[in-house]
This record gives C-alpha cells, structure tokens and sequence, in this order.
C-alpha cells in the first residue's frame, strides 16, 4: 500500500511538472505582454533558423551568430530586474533574495551566449551542439517568464525544465523530418554533392586527364626507356653488333 500512495505521489508531482511546463512555455509568454517585444523575434528567428538553415544541422557560423541571442536576452533580463527593483523600492517589499535569484539567471544566460561565441571562435566542434538555435531558443524562452513575474521561481520549474526538454526538441525534429526541405536546404545540399576541382590524386585513370596510364611518357611508349623489345640501342643488340 505503501508503494501504491509513493507511486501515486510521483506520478501527481510529474503531472503538475508537466502543467507547469506546458503553462510556461505555451500560456506565460501572453500572460505579460511586455515579453513580447523580446520573444516574438526570438520565436521567429528561431522558426526561420531552424527549418531553413538548421534542418541538416548547425555551422560554426550559425552557432555564433545564435550566441547573441541569450546575451540580449541577458542584457534585457537585467535592465527588467532593476526596473523592478526600482518599482518595488516605492509599491512594496520584495524579499532580496527573489532579485538575486534573477540576477543570477540573467549571469547564467550571459555566460552561456560568451561561451557559445568563444567556443565558436576558436573552431571547437562542442559549439555546433550548445549553440544550436533549438536549444538556445528554449532556454530563453522557458526563463524569461521567470524574469517577468509570470511564473514564479521554483525547483519544480527547474526541474521540468531539463526534463521535458526532449519532448520539445523532439516534436520540432518529428516536423523537420515530415515538412520537405525548402529550396535553400536543396540548394546547398545540391552544391556540396558537387566536385568542382580536377582529381591530381590517385584517382581512376579514366577520369583524369594525368594519369599515369595515359601519359605519353610511360615506359611502353618511350624509345629512351630500358625496354629492349622497343629500344634499338639496347644492351643486347650492341652486344651482337660487336661480335659482328
């Protein structure tokens, strides 16, 4: 019985994780619209980022450029926090440790969009999967309500956090997958399936101009060469016309 009303408690709690997840993400955005004027270009940057130059994976380039994103988001959560402290200082009392909880979300994101610009910079292959514009666009997404006064400050939030991630990252890789390529992916998929430079290398022969088989230098067609079947000035016929 003991086991039933554990497992009864564990099922409620990821249940309301769920609903919390799915509130943040789907309802909280439009519950203050002063997010908007950040997420709208998040969302559509990511929208655009994702099915047409994402779809078949991140440069090193995209994900530079995705490491913006979560240092506005940074900036903007900062100037929020001290505008509300601003405002608190006059309407009411806000316990101190609320702001330094959001502070130090804003110095997390911060972080995270250097590290992904300076990871980028320096060619390291980890920056193709911390800055992809998926997984950028959910953390500032999922935490900007937080900044915003719309959902509160939790270890739930945290926590359904990192545990519904997949199924965010996994139903927009389901549409990628369903949803045909646009024409910008095909050009480019069609350009690198295209060799444009000659083969110097060991190649086949019959695709390469240079090849040994075809070179008029080769030993079969050269009257210098050791052969003495084609060589007239021989070893052996020189031999013969001395004993003559």
């Amino acid at each position: 019985m003991a086991f039933i009303d554990i497992l009864s408690a564990v099922g409620m709690y990821l249940w309301d994780s769920f609903k919390l997840w799915s509130h943040t993400i789907f309802i909280a955005p439009f519950q203050n619209f002063e997010m908007l004027w950040i997420l709208i270009p998040i969302y559509l940057n990511w929208i655009f980022a994702d099915f047409f130059q994402e779809k078949k994976g991140t440069s090193l380039g995209n994900a530079i450029s995705n490491g913006i994103i979560p240092l506005w988001a940074g900036v903007d959560w900062v100037r929020q926090t001290v505008n509300a402290i601003t405002i608190a200082k006059v309407t009411s009392k806000v316990p101190w440790t609320v702001y330094a909880s959001k502070f130090a979300i804003a110095a997390f994101v911060l972080f995270y969009g250097f590290w992904i610009i300076w990871e980028g910079i320096w060619g390291k292959e980890l920056t193709k999967y911390i800055g992809r514009i998926r997984e950028v666009t959910y953390l500032v997404i999922m935490l900007t309500p937080v900044i915003y006064n719309v959902t509160p400050i939790t270890f739930q939030l945290f926590f359904s956090i990192i545990l519904f991630f997949p199924i965010f990252y996994y139903f927009v890789e389901l549409l990628d997958h369903i949803m045909p390529d646009p024409a910008s992916i095909q050009e480019e998929t069609g350009k690198s399936g295209k060799s444009s430079s000659p083969n110097f290398g060991g190649g086949s022969s019959g695709d390469d101009p240079f090849a040994s088989s075809s070179s008029p230098m080769s030993s079969s067609n050269d009257p210098f060469s050791n052969n003495s079947g084609n060589d007239p000035f021989s070893n052996n016929n020189s031999m013969a016309n001395m004993k003559l």
